[in-house]
């Protein structure tokens, strides 16, 4: 059964190469914008498409820009550090904005990284302190990525912390 399915897409993509390669075009094609108001689904998408641009603009109008929030530091380099003490980096945030910043989630790229924040709201003109503890257990040079995920932005703002444990 298989194989006579496979058979017939095959002839029938065959024919469709083989006529759309012989075939003369007799009458000019109608423009899109005229195709695309005779079909209500493209309209439909169209305005769909609009609609989605106009919320992006107005998101962008919303959100802070990323100046707005400023970080003492993105990068921590611990330099040597002795194997199986635990090494501490604070990074601190101020926000610069209008609006109420909340972390709403950090992740880390290993469970080597513990971070510790305020749940809180950091109002404007405040600040907060993520502080980031590694577990220096392994021995070598080490880089960790740590991702604050906040209410002004759907990306992460990525901070960094690296160093060598002897």
């Amino acid at each position: 059964m298989k194989h006579i399915l496979l058979t017939l897409l095959l002839i029938t993509t065959a024919l469709g190469i083989c006529t759309a390669q012989n075939k003369v075009p007799d009458t000019p094609k109608a423009p899109k914008k005229e195709q695309s108001k005779k079909d209500p689904a493209k309209q439909q998408q169209a305005k769909a498409v609009k609609a989605d641009k106009k919320a992006d603009k107005k998101d962008k109008a919303k959100a802070p820009k990323p100046s707005a929030l400023i970080w003492n530091e993105t990068e921590h380099d611990f330099g040597k550090i002795r194997q199986g003490k635990p090494a501490t980096a604070k990074f601190k945030v101020k926000n610069k904005t209008r609006s109420p910043l909340v972390i709403a989630d950090i992740q880390t790229s290993c469970g080597c990284t513990i971070p510790e924040y305020s749940k809180k709201p950091i109002l404007p003109g405040k600040s907060t302190e993520i502080k980031t503890v590694f577990n220096a257990e392994v021995a070598g040079v080490f880089s960790k990525q740590i991702s604050v995920f906040t209410n002004f932005s759907k990306n992460p703002v990525v901070l960094r912390i690296k160093g060598e444990v002897e």
